[in-house]
């Protein structure tokens, strides 16, 4: 029961985000939920319950589950190495690198001992899975993520400079090349001398 709400969720999302038909992320208006993505994964559901597989059903259910779970550790690993500007998580894993370490290699360890069929059935999931990418959601891209928990106002990426005034050799600013959406604010500065009183300076 609780892989119909969790995977029809997941349809909706990626619908919402462009990378499924739009029309799977209709919210039915009277009881405003996705009805539509809920049918697409309750039907098929409700045909391998009619089988009589239930097992079969439940391990394979867990196999698709198993790789998300390893492939989120594995996306933690990633971008607590690489640190890209819009990653502000509100929380963070303890254990690094090691808890999520072994994440990865349980989610898909646990895979080798689930029976022939089930691993059949997920396989023909993934597969259609690759073909439905690489026929419609290839070569479609997100906006990078704002976090929700900081200020729109705070969210566009900048970086604060202070230079000293006159400019006497070229900034480093190769360096900030491989930043996209970076905003730059130069602060100019000049330094005053101590023995010099502010109102010598201003002559």
């Amino acid at each position: 029961n609780a892989s119909v709400p969790s995977s029809s969720r997941t349809i909706f999302a990626l619908s919402k985000d462009g990378l499924m038909p739009k029309w799977i992320s209709a919210i039915h208006k009277k009881y405003g939920t996705p009805h539509r993505a809920i049918f697409l994964v309750g039907i098929p559901i409700a045909g391998i319950l009619c089988v009589g597989e239930l097992e079969v059903l439940a391990e394979t259910a867990s196999l698709l589950h198993l790789v998300i779970y390893g492939l989120i550790c594995g996306c933690v690993l990633k971008l607590r190495k690489n640190r890209p500007l819009w990653y502000v998580p509100g929380f963070k894993t303890p254990g690094y690198p090691i808890l999520p370490g072994i994440g990865l290699l349980a989610g898909f360890g646990l895979i080798a001992f689930m029976q022939t069929t089930s691993l059949i059935l997920g396989g023909a999931v993934f597969l259609l899975s690759a073909l439905f990418y690489i026929f419609y959601a290839k070569g479609k891209r997100l906006a990078d993520p704002s976090p929700p928990h900081i200020e729109p106002s705070l969210r566009q990426p900048r970086i604060l400079l202070p230079v000293s005034l006159p400019l006497e050799k070229k900034m480093p600013l190769a360096i900030l090349r491989r930043f996209t959406s970076l905003e730059v604010l130069l602060l100019g500065y000049k330094e005053v001398k101590e023995q010099i009183s502010p109102e010598q300076y201003k002559e």
